[in-house]
């Protein structure tokens, strides 16, 4: 049926040779033979397309409006597709409410939805920040309960320090004790072994009373030197 449309469409009209020339008769039937198949070029659409079409200007339409004259003058049999009925003059026409509904219904769920996710991505990032903040007094919190055990434990190595000093001179003193007192022993021994030899050989009671109050004077200072 579309062959003999076609058929139909190719009238010789006055002026014409006996094939038409008009290109979009020999593009029809290299379509409806199948010699086009392959060579329309193919089209990838990319997120600027998409930026495009939200953001782009309207469209327009451009009609050719005949002229009455033009009309009323011609004739069926002189018809042809180059006369005055379509070359009159051009009108361009802005398409206001020509979107259809379902596309301008498209493109406002597509926009709400970019709305909506900037909002939340807005609100993931509040809560980041907040989160970091947190995390930045949380650290500081932990920085200062550093430096006060880095403190106390400064304070605690100069104790032991001051603790270690006093041991050494504790040693050093009782070291001084026990050779004062290993003396003092050694003088002891040596008043008993004159008393001894005075008691043999004299008998008398001055000497006598002299060792014993050296040997009392002995023994007080080892007493002394017991309470050390």
């Amino acid at each position: 049926s579309s062959k003999k449309h076609f058929g139909v469409c190719e009238i010789k009209y006055t002026g014409m040779g006996s094939f038409p020339h008009w290109p979009h008769f020999t593009l029809m039937k290299d379509a409806m033979e199948g010699r086009l198949e392959g060579s329309a070029p193919v089209l990838m659409t990319t997120q600027q397309d998409r930026h495009d079409v939200l953001n782009g200007p309207k469209r327009k339409r451009r009609m050719t409006m005949p002229s009455i004259a033009s009309v009323v003058s011609l004739a069926p049999s002189t018809l042809s597709p180059t006369s005055d009925l379509f070359t009159g003059p051009e009108v361009e026409v802005t398409i206001n409410g020509e979107v259809p509904v379902e596309e301008s219904l498209d493109i406002g769920h597509i926009l709400q939805e970019v709305d909506n996710e900037k909002h939340v991505m807005d609100r993931h990032k509040q809560i980041m920040e907040r989160e970091h903040l947190l995390l930045q007094r949380e650290r500081a919190a932990l920085d200062r309960e550093v430096a006060a055990l880095e403190r106390d434990r400064a304070s605690l190595d100069r104790d032991r320090a001051a603790i270690e000093r006093e041991k050494t001179l504790l040693d050093r003193e009782r070291a001084i004790v026990e050779k004062e007192r290993e003396t003092i022993t050694k003088d002891r021994q040596a008043l008993e072994q004159m008393k001894a030899r005075l008691v043999r050989t004299q008998g008398e009671s001055d000497n006598t009373d002299n060792i014993d109050r050296k040997e009392r004077f002995l023994f007080l200072f080892e007493k002394l030197i017991d309470s050390l």
